[in-house]
């Protein structure tokens, strides 16, 4: 079947994956350029001249608006260096400028036999990451595990 990739997943989760990493890493250029992320309130506005195209603001599944993901309400205005594996964007239901936390990740999009959403990191990577898993993935900059030795 043409509609999936070599390890049953669908072509169109990885066109989605593909979409955050590309607005994963305008995250990162605005940075920096700027000095710190995107403030998430704003974050559509300020990454959008980084992407080159809004198409990679949509989810090749959801045709209903202009944006599939929204940005962790986690993030401060003023973050410059994030934990690597803080989420930073997520599937989301259609919208512009949308934040939101674990609650709003939309997970029924890509496969009905494997709920689950794309998540996007600070450092930059994008996972698949099952309906199960996603209360337990890092929402918040405080979640970090401290380092003994004060590092």
């Amino acid at each position: 079947a043409f509609n999936k990739v070599k390890d049953g997943t669908s072509y169109t989760q990885v066109q989605c994956r593909a979409n955050m990493r590309t607005i994963a890493f305008a995250c990162q250029l605005y940075k920096e350029e700027k000095g710190s992320w995107p403030d998430s309130k704003s974050w559509n506005d300020l990454v959008k001249p980084y992407t080159g195209d809004e198409k990679f603001f949509r989810c090749y599944i959801d045709k209903t608006g202009p944006c599939s993901y929204a940005m962790n309400e986690n993030i401060p205005a003023d973050a410059n260096d994030l934990p690597p594996d803080l989420v930073v964007l997520f599937e989301s239901t259609p919208g512009w400028n949308q934040t939101g936390g674990p609650e709003d990740v939309v997970t029924d999009r890509h496969d009905k036999n494997r709920p689950g959403a794309n998540i996007a990191f600070a450092d930059g990577h994008v996972d698949f990451n099952g309906a199960d898993k996603i209360q337990s993935l890092q929402w918040t900059i405080e979640a970090q595990p401290s380092v003994a030795g004060g590092k």
